[in-house]
């Protein structure tokens, strides 16, 4: 991708935002990695859910992109 398009594409407002796993539930999702996917899915339905009520005017649509990070062995 040129830097051109790059500079295009991001040129609009965004956010970051990191959720974590607390150490305690890690293991139900390495017994079942679907389940990531799962709360991938539902995190993104949060923050768009988020958005909708505190931005009332609608002049924009939000996208949610979420990536699963992998820290250490034990996940």
């Amino acid at each position: 991708m040129g830097r051109e398009t790059t500079r295009t594409i991001l040129n609009v407002p965004h956010r970051y935002m990191v959720f974590t796993v607390p150490q305690e539930l890690r293991n139900i999702f390495f017994q079942d990695r679907r389940k990531l996917n799962e709360l991938s899915n539902q995190v993104a339905k949060v923050v768009q859910y988020y958005y909708r009520r505190t931005n009332k005017s609608k002049k924009y649509e939000v996208g949610v992109i979420t990536v699963i990070q992998y820290v250490g062995r034990d996940l």
